[in-house]
């Protein structure tokens, strides 16, 4: 409201890979930064458990509102 711009972000963890390009600031610093393991439907251990996806953290709610529970999966 009275013309700020954001020059850089810290975070305390960066776990998705995200750069200061990505958020279009000149600085991005994390304290930790952790790899984050990504597995298709098909080959996700917690789909193959029949553990269903969380839906009150994170993006559970718009994964499956968008795709679905996994094959074989109940929802929780």
């Amino acid at each position: 409201a009275v013309g700020g711009k954001v020059e850089g972000i810290a975070v305390l963890c960066n776990r998705g890979g995200v750069t200061d390009r990505d958020l279009g600031v000149l600085l991005f610093r994390a304290l930790v930064t952790i790899d984050v393991k990504k597995w298709s439907r098909e080959n996700c251990p917690l789909c193959k458990a029949g553990i269903p996806i969380n839906t009150q953290v994170g993006h559970g709610k718009t994964f499956v509102r968008e795709h679905g529970q996994p094959v074989g999966v109940q929802a929780a």
